[in-house]
């Protein structure tokens, strides 16, 4: 990917800015700002995702939506399409203590905070968030606009389908799918 002069994530939760601050250390050289859809800002010093996608030189300027797992994560992917309806570049925020194995597949807009381990034969769709000390273990397969939080385990061979939250410390074994708009609680084991 081209350099980016300007990144903004797309939400205003202390998890957006949280993502702000480590997207300072991934892009020195790029301006980063928050941004909200017009109809939830309630500041004016935060600016509107819909005048940004109109006065933005969209080729250089990278966006991350941030929005929570609110109708198991429906809203981010109805902010992702908006923005690459318009031609807006979506971008991964990979915290630089994360374990990725080289030669994995990951699709856009996905975040993979502190201390995640992502292993072999792992594919990821777009708009995942997997949260600090999640494991994805070897040749899982994580669909698109799902919640991985904080140390779940995904054991080898799992599907994770669509639009899916995994609670704290839960844990999927190996050789199961999730079917798509499931909801585990916190330190399941399925």
């Amino acid at each position: 990917m081209n350099e980016l002069d300007k990144i903004y994530v797309v939400g205003n939760s202390g998890f957006s800015q949280m993502l702000l601050r480590i997207s300072t250390e991934l892009f020195p050289s790029s301006t980063l700002s928050i941004c909200v859809n017009k109809k939830y800002n309630q500041s004016k010093s935060i600016l509107n995702l819909e005048d940004v996608l109109e006065s933005s030189d969209l080729k250089r300027t990278g966006f991350f939506v941030s929005v929570g797992y609110s109708d198991l994560n429906k809203a981010r992917e109805s902010i992702c399409n908006q923005i690459m309806k318009k031609g807006g570049v979506l971008i991964n925020i990979i915290h630089p203590s994360v374990k990725l194995v080289p030669g994995i597949e990951i699709g856009v807009n996905n975040a993979f905070l502190e201390n995640c381990i992502i292993q072999d034969g792992v594919s990821i769709g777009n708009g995942n968030i997997i949260n600090a000390g999640a494991i994805v273990s070897h040749h899982c397969k994580i669909g698109n606009y799902n919640w991985i939080t904080g140390g779940s385990v995904i054991c080898g061979s799992s599907i994770i389908k669509n639009h899916c939250f995994i609670g704290a410390n839960a844990t999927v074994k190996d050789n199961v799918i999730i079917e798509s708009n499931n909801f585990i609680g916190m330190a399941s084991r399925i």
